[in-house]
């Protein structure tokens, strides 16, 4: 049983280097002007090699407030929402088409957080 679970975490390790070692970057939030002090995160960006999208994007937030739904966005576009857990951690995955990035309305220059009509975190993309 121990072989098996080190196996996976060797696993999920290497799946993790290649996916870094493809071009991705992790980049961290800085405060919106309703920042939290509290709340830290990350975006990292991975430019999909085989063209099917542009860009996997995650973004993961901790030491939010706990069962609130938050709202990502970037330029016009909304990417998703995601609701914290119980201690205020939330995560969001999105998978971009080419048309999203090439569309005046499509990816700006940060990732936005949002609670309502108030930014609380932003990440400048690279």
């Amino acid at each position: 049983m121990k072989k098996l679970i080190i196996l996976s975490i060797l696993l999920i390790l290497g799946i993790s280097l290649m996916v870094f070692a493809q071009g991705a970057e992790k980049i961290e939030f800085v405060p919106g002007e309703a920042w939290d002090e509290s709340i830290n995160g990350f975006v990292i960006v991975n430019p999909t090699p085989d063209g099917a999208t542009t860009a996997t994007i995650e973004i993961q937030i901790r030491d939010a407030a706990p069962g609130l739904e938050y709202t990502v966005k970037s330029g016009g576009l909304e990417l998703g929402t995601f609701v914290t857990n119980k201690v205020g951690n939330g995560k969001l995955h999105c998978n971009l088409p080419l048309g999203d990035l090439e569309d005046e309305d499509g990816l700006g220059a940060y990732i936005n957080i949002w609670l309502g009509a108030d930014r609380l975190l932003r990440a400048q993309l690279p």
